[in-house]
């Protein structure tokens, strides 16, 4: 059934960007904008905290993915760095996982008696690699329902956190952009064991979840990080406080965009005289239910990242970037699906350095897209 919905679903998609747009597209030259985007003239803002580091996909339109493999920072190679480091514990939580790379480092973290545990979503479970991980013995925990087990997220040690948009996927490492954070923090670590083991242990997913949050707000050095599981935190009305707070600029970048109450509200900040600008996967952004039309029609600043061939590159960013000092990422596409069913996670951050990290990201990306007006 969950399949047979999902087919349904990118059926849909296919019919709807077939569709006319009532959009004109000022900057249509995505050769140019690649070789613009290729050279990637953005300054390079480092962050500064060893126990707080971000990682972002060197993907671009192109889909050409010798960028990335040679990129150190990539998120795969780091997530590898990280396996490689895990003394005693890995809990994954992972919504997808088809690496070869990253599943031999999982592998290779049994086999040196480091207990590895994981939960999947179920429409994944016939992957090359997960098949190697429970032919290793290695415990593997699925949701077995309609909805998505949507989180991406690992703990190491009980102390270190690794979570994102980031699947453990070759087209997520080499194809997508996907941003990631690895924070060390014991406390910020139980929030996400709690999630891990509602859902390993008690087999607890969607709307059996209860809210277990052990440490709302934990301080990081000079940030502060807060965290927040869907469906049973109120994840859109976190977003919508944060939101509400801006006093000068919004941007986001969004892979799905269909609530229509986040939408509202980033229309309110808009009317009120803020800067606001956006970037859409171009799939699915004509659909019925995208807030794509809704935000252009009120004169936000939109872009669309669209490959420029068959590669089926995506923009996979869940971001919004406030103030040029607060930024909300995760798992959690904007959606009511995200909201209510699936089992998703955020951190709200308030630091204006990571900020600038993802505003250097929300640039580079830019860089290859589409700026849309209406006729």
């Amino acid at each position: 059934m969950k399949n047979i919905f999902k087919l349904f679903f990118s059926l849909t998609l296919s019919l709807n960007l077939f569709s006319c747009s009532n959009s004109l597209i000022l900057e249509n030259n995505l050769d140019k904008n690649f070789e613009i985007f290729s050279k990637n003239n953005i300054p390079t803002v480092r962050d500064t905290d060893p126990n707080f580091l971000t990682f972002f996909s060197k993907t671009y339109n192109s889909g050409d993915p010798s960028i990335a493999k040679n990129f150190e920072e990539n998120p795969d190679k780091q997530i590898i760095k990280l396996i490689n480091e895990t003394k005693k514990t890995l809990d994954i939580c992972i919504y997808h996982i088809d690496s070869e790379t990253i599943t031999d480092a999982i592998i290779d973290a049994h086999r040196r008696k480091v207990k590895v545990r994981i939960v999947i979503d179920s429409d994944t479970n016939q992957t090359e690699s997960v098949k190697r991980i429970i032919n290793e013995g290695i415990p593997i925990v699925e949701d077995n329902r309609n909805s998505l087990m949507h989180n991406k997220f690992l703990i190491s040690d009980n102390e270190t956190v690794w979570t994102g948009s980031f699947n453990f996927t070759d087209n997520a490492s080499w194809k997508h952009c996907d941003n990631t954070i690895k924070i060390k923090n014991k406390y910020l670590a139980k929030n996400f064991i709690a999630e891990f083991e509602e859902m390993f242990i008690y087999k607890k997913f969607g709307r059996q979840s209860i809210q277990n949050m052990r440490n709302r707000i934990v301080r990081i050095g000079n940030k502060y990080v807060k965290t927040f599981f869907a469906p049973e935190d109120d994840v859109p009305g976190a977003i919508i406080n944060e939101i509400m707070k801006a006093n000068k600029e919004i941007k986001f970048l969004s892979y799905s965009f269909t609530h229509s109450k986040i939408s509202e509200a980033i229309l309110k900040k808009k009317k009120e005289g803020l800067k606001v600008s956006g970037i859409f996967e171009y799939t699915g952004s004509n659909t019925l239910y995208s807030e794509y039309k809704n935000l252009l029609n009120e004169g936000v600043t939109l872009y669309r990242y669209k490959s420029i061939d068959s590669s089926k590159s995506f923009m996979h960013h869940k971001v919004i970037i406030i103030d040029n000092k607060t930024v909300i990422t995760g798992s959690f596409n904007f959606t009511q699906n995200a909201s209510n069913d699936n089992d998703e996670n955020i951190l709200i951050i308030s630091s204006s350095e990571t900020a600038e990290r993802y505003n250097q990201e929300f640039e580079r990306v830019k860089s290859g897209c589409e700026l849309t007006i209406l006729n």
